[in-house]
């Protein structure tokens, strides 16, 4: 126990330099399976740009590819498609518009026994299945409970540092006055943190672990191994609540100490929340420390509650040994549910929605035949809930109810018309693609390509066969593991940034995207952060994917914005930012990015060298999109239209577009009517995205 205290003393210390240690990866930006990839001689590519421009200079129909017969045809079943999809996308938008209604609702509830109430409630009405209301009626727990803390974000602004650096400051004064045993100055600490900071508490990361430190639980902490006078202090004097008496629990306090602290408020077991973002109830953290004396102590409480589902403590219990790699009761996990069925508790289960298989209920569990088995041998035999029932005496008003009643018996009109209609699109569709080709999904890019080529040599072969077929190709090679020993014999050899030798650009226009990444960080350890510029310059290509908070680039919250800004606003690295930004799925980024009167050059809409710009892939990922994707492909796609020429790659796309997105077509070729000669080219043949 000595040991806990130095390590709490020890991170209450160094609380301001966790903050710095932050990782900056943007959220917003998640990576999309075509991941950054690598590159070619830019003087190459612009000779492919040149070549684009002279031929849609004499824009002329392509040979085509693929033939289509009955092309009449075709666009009437397409048309007829769109039509049957863009109803049925109006129904699920009402749909849409219920179940955010009552999602509304069920978040404005901020006790828990009506929240329950209510998701029961709607489970009754058919709303929810079994399994989805409790899992449901968790997240809206675990919401309500969170609220009041702060977890620290992957990219702080300097504004969110401040604020941690000030509450650690104060959480630390709380720390010293509690570990010296001081109850006033404990009193002062606390209430100094209540008066400046709203937060019940603070969720810190640092080096990849995260710690949940607030006055209540630090206070806590400290006295469950502390001399009884403070203890006494604290039960007479500091109001001790259900997160003190949990993590009191959790840190190993004796019973002693326990029952002084029940004696001092109204003990239900309510759930309290944990660093891990879930939720945990004092029986809970008995069972986590495998106390048989806590637990008798917590279960012989009056006021017991929180005890089903996802806080029954047999479940809890199991779900443990479902985690674990053996599968199997340990004999502590076996005394504690025998102690636990003592009290008249059992194994919840639920079916499963669709396939009707057992699981856990209130976890996401399937219940396998080896837990079975070893429940009927300790004589505990699941009980399966077949039925949520509000609470006679809810408190829930009747106008919440009626209100929920309504709004349930409109989701399944909806939902049920959704369904049928989605019946007669699927069958449109198969009419449709009897009639068309279906687009070539890349499984294996590797496959196009030959071994005894050298990285260049296959990219100018894909080229050849589709756009696509590159960009699928960068994707795999950007997940290979760097040559380090020969990026790091480039930087060796490399005397100036101001004057590269030939042989050396040579090797690095040879150089895949992975390590010319990697090249770009030795770099930068070589030459300083200051010579960035040059950097770009030389190398062209860095993955924001695999921003190293550690590495030479990182040291400020900003750095990870400022690099690259740098990175997108030189003349030749790559890909362009509208590109990437699309690339990585922040679609807002890239509207943004659009308007910016910085990045309005051909360049930023260029994505790798001999591959898509951004235009084609946008269209390759409405393309692949499922009907459910409600990214705003429409407004990136007309604006991006209205900046590129036209080109034969950006016709195949569109006319493959037309054929199954008709009146999608239709209303970007309101926009721009020149699409519409897109009929003329072969369609686009080649999909990489899901």
């Amino acid at each position: 126990m000595q040991y806990k205290r130095r390590f709490l003393g020890t991170t209450l210390l160094t609380l301001t330099v966790i903050i710095f240690g932050m990782r900056f990866f943007a959220l917003e930006e998640k990576s999309a399976l075509n991941r950054d990839s690598t590159n070619i001689d830019t003087s190459d590519q612009n000779a492919t740009t040149k070549k684009y421009a002279s031929t849609n200079d004499q824009l002329t129909p392509a040979h085509t590819e693929v033939a289509l017969n009955n092309t009449t045809q075709i666009y009437s079943a397409s048309e007829a498609y769109s039509i049957c999809e863009v109803e049925n996308a109006e129904v699920w938008t009402q749909l849409e518009a219920v179940k955010n209604a009552i999602n509304t609702e069920l978040m404005s509830i901020k006790d828990n026994n009506i929240l329950r109430d209510a998701v029961f409630l709607l489970q009754g009405e058919g709303y929810f299945k079994i399994h989805n209301a409790l899992l449901n009626l968790y997240r809206f727990t675990l919401k309500n409970e969170k609220q009041h803390f702060q977890r620290a974000t992957f990219r702080p602004s300097q504004e969110e540092v401040d604020q941690f650096t000030d509450a650690s400051y104060l959480l630390r004064g709380v720390f010293d006055a509690a570990m010296h045993h001081d109850i006033t100055q404990t009193i002062k600490a606390a209430n100094s943190y209540s008066q400046k900071d709203t937060n019940i508490g603070y969720v810190f990361r640092s080096r990849g672990e995260e710690s949940l430190w607030s006055p209540d639980i630090i206070v806590g902490h400290i006295v469950a191994t502390a001399p009884l006078d403070f203890v006494d202090g604290i039960v007479a004097r500091y109001p001790v609540s259900p997160l003190l008496f949990t993590q009191a629990v959790r840190s190993g306090a004796s019973n002693e100490v326990l029952e002084k602290l029940l004696s001092s408020f109204d003990f239900n077991n309510s759930p309290v929340y944990t660093k891990h973002n879930n939720l945990q109830t004092a029986l809970q953290a008995s069972i986590e420390i495998e106390s048989l004396d806590a637990m008798r102590l917590i279960l012989s409480q009056p006021n017991l509650q929180y005890t089903e589902f996802f806080f029954n403590p047999l479940n809890t219990i199991v779900a443990d040994t479902l985690n674990t790699e053996e599968g199997e009761f340990t004999d502590a996990q076996k005394a504690m549910m025998a102690l636990l069925v003592e009290h008249d508790f059992h194994v919840d289960i639920v079916s499963t929605p669709f396939n009707k298989k057992p699981m856990l209920a209130g976890y996401v569990a399937i219940f396998e035949r080896p837990i079975v088995d070893q429940l009927e041998a300790l004589l505990i035999p699941p009980r399966h809930i077949k039925k949520l029932r509000i609470h006679p005496d809810s408190a829930l008003s009747l106008h919440i109810q009626d209100q929920l009643k309504r709004d349930a018996f409109q989701s399944k009109i909806l939902k049920d018309e959704h369904n049928e209609r989605a019946k007669t699109c699927k069958e449109l569709k198969q009419t449709l693609q009897s009639l068309v080709p279906a687009l070539t999904k890349i499984d294996n890019v590797f496959a196009y390509v030959s071994v005894e080529n050298s990285f260049v040599e296959n990219v100018q072969l894909l080229k050849q066969k589709s756009l696509t077929l590159v960009d699928a190709y960068y994707a795999k090679m950007d997940h290979k593991v760097a040559d380090t020993q020969r990026v790091d014999a480039i930087a060796a050899s490399t005397i100036s940034l101001e004057d590269i030798p030939s042989a050396t650009r040579a090797q690095i226009d040879e150089l895949p995207l992975f390590e010319r990444h990697h090249l770009t960080e030795v770099y930068c350890v070589k030459f300083g952060k200051g010579f960035m510029d040059s950097i770009f310059d030389t190398v062209q290509y860095m993955s924001f994917n695999w921003f190293n908070v550690e590495a030479c680039l990182a040291g400020t919250p900003d750095d990870y914005t400022e690099t690259e800004h740098i990175f997108y606003l030189r003349e030749n690295t790559y890909p362009g930012i509208i590109y990437s930004k699309i690339e990585r799925n922040a679609f807002d980024k890239a509207i943004e990015a659009l308007a910016d009167p910085a990045f309005q050059r051909s360049k930023d809409l260029q994505g790798y060298p001999h591959g898509r710009d951004a235009l084609m892939l946008i269209l390759d990922l409405k393309l692949a999109a499922y009907s459910a994707d409600k990214k705003d492909y429409k407004t990136l796609i007309i604006a991006l239209i209205s900046k590129i020429k036209l080109q034969e790659e950006h016709f195949k796309r569109l006319h493959r577009l037309k054929v199954e997105h008709f009146w999608f077509f239709e209303e970007i070729a309101s926009f721009h009517p020149n699409i519409r000669q897109a009929v003329e080219y072969p369609l686009a043949m080649y999909r990489e995205h899901n």
